[in-house]
């Protein structure tokens, strides 16, 4: 299984954290993990490269903001539908990431599953409706799920608490 996971920040974070740790917690079991760093820093790539993940650059998702020039933006979600083929799942870290790429998740015929992790954030009108391309959403907790915008129905959202062992901090 290929998974892409798509990462909306500039910096290494939670999300980011945690992202790396779930590629490396499944690889043994024969999965490989790539990231799509939609504001991509040296940082960012250094600290999935030192993990052995692999940064796809192929393709620029579009900014949501973008949905206003709706044929741009259906361009460029075509443009990274196609990098989207090599992939069997893709894993967006956190709401701006799906609502970036969901639709051409859509498009690729690749499940999009969006990973919420914090809670009552307003979300903007225009991402709210790109967010519904997301196949399923799983959420760091049921208080987070029921403060959540956008109420996806029961069969299209999870509740998955953080499983994945914490390494050792190194110096």
């Amino acid at each position: 299984m290929r998974i892409l996971h798509v990462l909306p920040s500039q910096a290494v974070g939670e999300p980011e954290i945690a992202t790396r740790r779930l590629a490396e917690a499944v690889r043994p079991l024969g999965v490989e993990s790539s990231v799509m760093l939609l504001r991509p820093t040296q940082e960012l790539a250094d600290y999935y490269a030192a993990a052995g993940v692999r940064s796809l650059c192929e393709a620029q998702a579009p900014e949501p903001s973008l949905i206003r020039e709706a044929p741009r933006f259906l361009r460029q979600s075509r443009a990274v539908a196609r990098s989207f083929r090599q992939f069997d799942v893709i894993h967006c870290a956190d709401t701006p990431a799906a609502a970036a790429v969901a639709l051409a998740g859509r498009l690729a015929r690749r499940p999009v599953i969006c990973h919420v992790r914090t809670h009552a954030r307003r979300i903007p009108a225009r991402a709210q409706v790109l967010l519904k391309a997301a196949d399923h959403f799983v959420f760091a907790s049921h208080e987070t799920r029921d403060a959540f915008p956008v109420h996806p129905p029961s069969p299209r959202a999870s509740v998955i608490y953080d499983g994945v062992a914490i390494p050792p901090l190194r110096a």
